[in-house]
């Protein structure tokens, strides 16, 4: 599956086989050697992004609410600062992707 940077992906896996599962990354060739910051940090982009370590089921069982929590809105007009960011590719607002830079604190 391919993504952009700040996309989301539903996944769905089946544990029947009662088996450890994880979710690697693969990066595309060439991408990770335009990154030299990420390369050395992921060994060449290959990496383990999330595992699961399957358990035998619990005797004890929780219901899971509708509503997990009730958060408050933010209101735009109180905003001190409206920004607005612009992804693609391997850009963001226009400037190339650089992992070891910051060029917005909010």
């Amino acid at each position: 599956m391919r993504q952009g940077p700040g996309e989301r992906a539903k996944i769905v896996v089946d544990f029947s086989d009662g088996r450890d599962v994880i979710l690697k990354s693969f990066p595309e060739a060439g991408i990770v050697e335009s990154f030299s910051s990420l390369s050395e940090a992921t060994t060449n982009g290959h990496f383990d992004l999330l595992e699961i370590r399957l358990k035998p089921p619990s005797r004890y069982s929780q219901v899971i609410p509708n509503m997990l929590n009730r958060i408050a809105r933010l209101e735009r007009d109180r905003a001190d600062v409206e920004r607005t960011m612009v992804m693609g590719g391997m850009v963001i607002n226009g400037k190339p992707m650089d992992m070891g830079k910051i060029d917005n604190r909010i």
